[in-house]
């Protein structure tokens, strides 16, 4: 039986105190453990759910603040969270099932999918390049979208005017984080299914896994049912929009259950071959601990070296993170809607993982 944990009212601490207390999410554990959770709650002005799991099961589950302005409306375990950066990583599962099914390689020149892409960069660039930023195409959509955060686009049309560019290395040889790679990552594997990327990911996880309240917008997010709105840390609305053509940037939401579901599906193998689930959890860039479309990391877990999903990303005030023990499967995720420090997200993942692992008794 999973433990919860609710908090509504705050009293925010001071930036000394914000300090010490990120040096105690290292080191205390069980009851200290969760009391740490509060403090770093009224820190961060947090608002949103932090999950701790095994497996697909809830071992506790913490839930702070309102999700919306208006009255009545509680962050509960069952609020929408958008999921940033970590659309990438789902948008890698959606790929490989393809490689599953012989509908794609990641290994093959991009010509293959898109023949009218410009030639020379064609040749040399492969999906495997593209979802690990080892392509070197410039990131050249962020900038439109910063003059423009309506700007509207077919797949190919995006492809043409944001990731066409001249190459800034050739592929393989270093690493850049563009967003622009995933736009050519979508128009392939639609132009290679015939599918829309949003039909193959419901074919891929939310269909066979039951998912509820996981999904793919584009639009307002606030129009998708138990969403928490987007605000700032003094509480002023940081609305997010979010063009079709940038679903496999950023598109993805999820609860945090059903994040812990989707996390044991795939670590399991239940999504994806053997083959390919090892493909998607092996680093390409080691000083990156990036593999494709996210990060593994390594953490010493009682007492031994343990290989750990870390996936995290940001919408505006959006932030959401969630890893996973490969195998034995000890997970904390983290969702909030006010614009929480990232790097403090993770010691609180760090200490949670410590508590499963080491002092789950205390």
């Amino acid at each position: 039986m999973s433990r919860t944990f609710a908090w509504t009212r705050r009293s925010f601490l001071t930036n000394s105190a914000l300090v010490c207390m990120a040096s105690s999410l290292r080191a205390q554990t069980g009851s200290s453990f969760r009391d740490t959770v509060k403090h770093y709650a009224q820190a961060q002005h947090f608002s949103g759910v932090i999950l701790l799991g095994k497996q697909d099961s809830i071992v506790e589950q913490y839930v702070f603040g309102d999700a919306r302005t208006e009255p009545g409306t509680p962050v509960t375990l069952e609020t929408v969270f958008e999921g940033g950066s970590i659309s990438k990583w789902i948008a890698s599962i959606v790929v490989l099932k393809q490689v599953d099914k012989d509908k794609l390689s990641l290994d093959v020149p991009i010509s293959t999918y898109l023949p009218a892409f410009r030639k020379d960069n064609g040749a040399k660039l492969t999906m495997a390049h593209l979802m690990s930023h080892q392509s070197g195409v410039p990131n050249q959509v962020i900038p439109a979208l910063r003059a423009d955060r309506r700007l509207q686009a077919t797949a190919d049309e995006a492809v043409a005017r944001w990731a066409s560019g001249d190459l800034q290395f050739e592929p393989g040889s270093t690493w850049d984080y563009s967003h622009s790679n995933w736009l050519l990552v979508r128009a392939a594997v639609e132009h290679a299914t015939s599918r829309t990327y949003e039909e193959l990911a419901a074919e891929t996880l939310w269909k066979p896994l039951g998912l509820k309240h996981s999904g793919i917008f584009y639009g307002e997010s606030l129009a998708i049912p138990g969403m928490a709105e987007s605000r700032k840390a003094d509480g002023t609305p940081d609305p997010s929009t979010m063009p079709s053509f940038m679903a496999m940037v950023g598109g993805f939401y999820s609860n945090a259950p059903e994040m812990l579901r989707i996390l044991d599906a795939v670590d399991k193998e239940k999504i994806l071959s053997k083959a390919s689930t090892e493909r998607l959890f092996t680093l390409r860039m080691p000083e990156q601990h990036y593999a494709l479309g996210g990060r593994v990391r390594t953490r010493t877990l009682h007492g031994k070296e343990r290989t750990v999903i870390w996936e995290d990303g940001s919408n505006r005030s959006f932030r959401m993170l969630a890893v996973r023990v490969r195998g034995s499967g000890e997970a904390v995720i983290v969702m909030n809607h006010r614009g929480t420090d990232q790097p403090a997200m993770g010691d609180v993942a760090d200490a949670g993982l410590k508590w499963l692992c080491d002092d789950q008794s205390t």
